[in-house]
């Protein structure tokens, strides 16, 4: 797509990509459910250039893509799956998955074909978001187990089916992997992708209500924070876009955030990872998922830096990741957007809380560096200062004594707000004495925060249930939730109380759900 965001275009550079292509006569395959991240109706992929110029593949809801954020990508929606080069039939998923008797099924996308032939779809309102989902999955995942194939279906909504249908199509598609039409046509993308990634100049797009900034360097953004402090910063949008798409709000002006390279890296240290604050969601956990390299002599110093110990020392955090929206959202979303929204039931800042992380803000002179228990000050309010913007988020490795729990509690696992969420960080001594204990809790006031009157009770104390159940009767002196459409004050303290108890039972015996590093 070339665009030109004039004053007498049809479009801006706040309009999302769903409604562009609704625009479109021969896109409407696409569809609008909820435009708010999660139906999935809506889902696309797009195509990524990679550091060693190969395409990554990742499936998102184009009603929270703003249409400057696909500079330099490739926009595959559900009318690219046919194969042109054996007729095939036109918008084949778009409206009806039926075939007629003189339709061919090898036209069709591996994965268009198994829906059909598993009965996969039945109104076809969701099928389109669906069949792209599963076309994601298919570029990254051969041959997936079941859980995965439906991890990447939780940001997709069927009331029609039962889903297991689409799991059958699924499992058949993917496990009988082979070369799609998209691997033939990357010669010919890779190469436009190059040319269109040269130029890494600062894009500005100013006829629009909203003026709009796209930078590729920290030093522009930062030039361009320092000029705008009010200026909304734009890393994953999976937040902002709702303003647009649920409030109908006209947006000030907006710097996008997301390609600047230096805000992209996770670096592994003797003793902390450190994150750029435009790392997606989906990255931080695939990094966590994936042994650090053995080559790496700075992590090999380190005993925690192999196999499942590794994965264990971050658990806490990777479960967080795991029931954090769907993997759609996860795409978009980045660590740092997510902190610096200052959520009071971010599902993330609990447990990063209980790690210790901390956040580096810069401006265009100086690099400071705050605890993010002291980062987040209020509801949706933050210690960031004019000028300043979230560079990079460090979480120190914890040392092997150390056990994290963290827990979301939620009307859904997937794609729901929490009504209560928790981070917990213990140390015991070889007695059983409670020597540091930091419980970090979301939705029990206006911004997460630490029950410190029933840390005071426990710190010293043997770890014992009898001990446990006393602190309980601290933590509403701690917190004084609020009742609201989602719970009521009563039972979001029954909760946090119930919380505390089930990380005495789970420590005590080593359950999965908590990071207990040997």
């Amino acid at each position: 797509m070339h665009l030109s965001f004039t004053k007498e275009a049809p479009f801006s550079p706040t309009t999302t990509l769903l409604n562009y292509l609704r625009q479109l006569p021969s896109r409407k395959g696409t569809k609008e459910g909820c435009a708010e991240g999660d139906c999935g109706a809506c889902t696309v992929v797009l195509g990524e250039l990679t550091n060693d110029k190969k395409i990554k593949y990742t499936a998102v809801d184009s009603c929270l893509v703003f249409l400057p954020m696909l500079n330099g990508k490739w926009v595959i929606t559900v009318e690219d799956l046919k194969d042109d080069s054996n007729n095939a039939i036109e918008n084949i998923i778009s409206d009806t998955i039926e075939l007629s008797e003189n339709e061919n099924l090898s036209t069709l996308h591996p994965v268009q074909k198994s829906m059909v032939e598993n009965h996969g779809a039945q109104c076809g309102f969701c099928t389109p978001g669906i069949v792209m989902s599963l076309v994601g999955l298919y570029k990254n995942k051969p041959n997936p187990a079941k859980n995965v194939i439906e991890d990447a279906l939780t940001g997709n909504l069927c009331r029609c089916t039962g889903y297991r249908p689409i799991i059958t199509a699924a499992f058949q598609s993917c496990s009988l992997y082979a070369k799609d039409k998209f691997d033939s046509l990357e010669k010919k993308i890779i190469p436009e992708l190059i040319s269109l990634n040269k130029s890494r100049k600062p894009l500005y797009f100013p006829n629009s209500d909203t003026p709009y900034h796209k930078v590729f360097h920290l030093d522009d953004a930062l030039k361009l924070r320092a000029k705008f402090p009010k200026a909304i910063l734009l890393s994953g949008a999976t937040d902002l876009a709702l303003k647009v798409t649920k409030k109908f709000e006209n947006l000030p002006e907006i710097i996008d955030i997301s390609e600047v390279k230096e805000l992209k890296h996770i670096k592994k240290y003797n003793n902390r990872i450190e994150i750029g604050a435009a790392v997606t969601l989906s990255a931080l956990k695939d990094f966590i998922e994936n042994n650090p390299k053995r080559n790496n002599r700075k992590i090999r110093k380190h005993p925690k830096y192999d196999g499942e110990e590794w994965k264990n020392t971050f658990l806490a955090l990777h479960n967080q990741l795991c029931v954090f929206g769907s993997l759609q959202i996860r795409n978009l979303a980045t660590l740092g957007g997510n902190i610096g929204t200052a959520s009071p039931i971010s599902d993330l800042i609990s447990v990063l809380m209980a790690y210790n992380a901390e956040i580096i803000l810069q401006n265009k002179n100086k690099i400071r560096t705050l605890k993010l228990e002291h980062f987040v000050v209020g509801y949706r309010k933050t210690a960031i200062k004019p000028g300043e913007l979230i560079s990079k988020i460090v979480i120190p490795i914890p040392s092997s004594n150390l056990s994290l729990y963290a827990i979301k509690i939620s009307n859904r696992k997937h794609l729901d707000i929490a009504t209560v969420n928790a981070g917990f960080r213990l140390l015991l001594n070889d007695k059983k004495v409670i020597e540091e204990i930091a419980l970090f809790y979301g939705g029990m006031s206006a911004w997460t925060k630490r029950a410190v009157k029933t840390e005071n009770f426990l710190k010293g104390k043997i770890w014992s249930k009898e001990t446990i159940e006393k602190a309980m009767d601290f933590l509403p002196e701690d917190f004084t939730p609020i009742s609201d459409a989602r719970s009521s004050t009563e039972f979001r303290t029954m909760v946090a109380k119930n919380l505390l108890l089930k990380f005495y039972y789970t420590n005590n015996t080593l359950s999965p759900c908590i990071t207990k590093v040997p």
